[in-house]
């Protein structure tokens, strides 16, 4: 299939446009144009909307930076901010600092404000475990090792190395801020 631009012969790849085209569209809003908008012209709706993609599922990935989670991310006055909770605000309501805004449809780039809810950690571990998507790996047993390893001045990622979990839940054990059931 050809590129949609008229006079480009090029092999389109994405909505129709050669790839250079598409990266024109992506950064300006237009595949034949220039600069037509800059990011401060723009309001955060419009910012969004431009990075949707709609998927079967009702979806609006976000097609623009993503974090290392694969959530949306886009700069706002200098800062990195999540486009879904962009989205709440935008299209819903406010969102307090200590709130977080949690998805109906697990699927980290989706901004669509109706697959969204605010909840806290506490509800985010019951709405995984509901979905089955909690994996526990450590028995308290091994939780108890975990913590003695630590207190012997044993390095973190050799820990959760040994144990086939994430460094950050070495850190999470030893702060308290998982297992606190466990002494």
């Amino acid at each position: 299939m050809v590129c949609a631009v008229e006079n480009c012969s090029a092999q389109a790849t994405r909505r129709g446009w050669c790839q250079p085209h598409y990266r024109r569209w992506q950064r300006h809003g237009d595949p034949e144009g220039g600069r037509l908008h800059a990011k401060h012209d723009m309001s955060l709706e419009e910012r969004l909307l431009l990075r949707r993609q709609i998927t079967a599922s009702g979806c609006w990935e976000y097609t623009g930076s993503k974090d290392s989670g694969g959530y949306g991310a886009l700069k706002i006055s200098g800062q990195n901010k999540k486009a879904h909770r962009i989205a709440y605000k935008v299209w819903v309501s406010d969102v307090p600092d200590d709130v977080d805004v949690l998805h109906h449809c697990d699927n980290p780039p989706c901004f669509n404000p109706e697959h969204l809810f605010l909840g806290n950690d506490e509800i985010n571990v019951w709405d995984k475990m509901l979905k089955g998507r909690a994996a526990q790996k450590l028995t308290a047993d091994e939780v108890v090792d975990i913590r003695w390893l630590l207190s012997q001045g044993a390095v973190a990622a050799e820990v959760a190395r040994a144990y086939g979990v994430h460094p950050a839940t070495i850190c999470e054990i030893r702060t308290g801020k998982l297992w606190r059931h466990i002494p």
